[in-house]
């Protein structure tokens, strides 16, 4: 009877499957071994610091929370390209480890840097070629094409934090095409770039209505799960204070199907925490 309801289950989840999948699309994801080379050569270049010989870990990237909201809004393929563009779709997030000493990066698919997290003492670094006196010099500095995205930023303002003899600079800047604004701040310390952090923004009227669904989903996906954890309790307490025979196997596979199904729902969150476990 088992293997008969298992049977059922999965063809109904396979034509389902079929009926909802998602479109295809080629994938332009350069390839792992190129992203690490393009990252060397880029940390070189912005901190002066040879990561050749460093351990790097990398895992492919995506904004969830964005890209999640513009398929809740329909907007998920009209912007398609844009996404490639800023990293936001289709990049890596690579990590370079050695002793004490770690730096993130963030490629997207035009050989552009997204993302970066220097940590490193700064007296480990060198001198570097790169001026940055403005602005302008940071652009220049991340300008990979004329038709890149740091090609196409505005400047909105810079200040100087100082504190702890710190002397890091930062430069706001401001990236907008079709419905999508991205806020970008890079920090620079001693003529080195040591940070690139991005927020982006879709620009609708009905943010409202997807940050109420947001919060709908949470609390289901919560309320799942402490239902199927209480009820799991319920089901082996039962199986222990019932006069009927107990199975030592009974109660492990009603918790595994408990396990599975929560491991299934944040099974990137836990590829995230892995890769960024070294922060921790």
């Amino acid at each position: 009877m088992n293997i008969i309801l298992l049977s059922l289950l999965g063809v109904i989840g396979f034509v389902l499957f079929l009926k909802y999948r998602p479109k295809s699309y080629e994938s332009i994801l350069i390839d792992k071994e190129e992203a690490i080379n393009i990252s060397t050569r880029h940390i070189k270049k912005l901190t002066n610091i040879d990561v050749s010989d460093w351990q790097p870990y990398c895992m492919y990237w995506y904004d969830r929370e964005t890209v999640n909201r513009l398929h809740n809004l329909n907007m998920l393929n009209r912007l398609r390209t844009t996404l490639y563009k800023w990293g936001i779709i289709e990049s890596w997030r690579i990590r370079f480890v050695s002793q004490n000493k770690s730096i993130s990066i963030g490629i997207n698919a035009d050989k552009e840097i997204v993302f970066m997290h220097v940590d490193v003492r700064s007296q480990e670094m060198g001198t570097n070629e790169i001026n940055i006196q403005s602005p302008l010099d940071v652009i220049k500095a991340l300008t990979v094409n004329n038709s890149g995205i740091w090609s196409k930023v505005k400047s909105t303002g810079e200040g100087e934090r100082k504190e702890d003899f710190s002397n890091i600079r930062t430069y706001w800047y401001i990236l907008e095409e079709e419905e999508l604004r991205m806020k970008i701040s890079i920090q620079v310390q001693e003529n080195v770039i040591i940070g690139i952090l991005s927020d982006t923004e879709i620009l609708t009227s009905n943010m409202g209505e997807i940050v109420k669904k947001e919060f709908g989903e949470s609390a289901l996906n919560l309320s799942g799960f402490i239902g199927s954890f209480i009820a799991t309790i319920i089901g082996i307490l039962l199986l222990i204070f019932t006069d009927n025979a107990v199975y030592l196997k009974t109660p492990i596979i009603i918790t595994l199907f408990t396990i599975v199904g929560v491991l299934l729902t944040c099974k990137e969150d836990i590829s995230m925490g892995i890769i960024n476990s070294f922060d921790s």
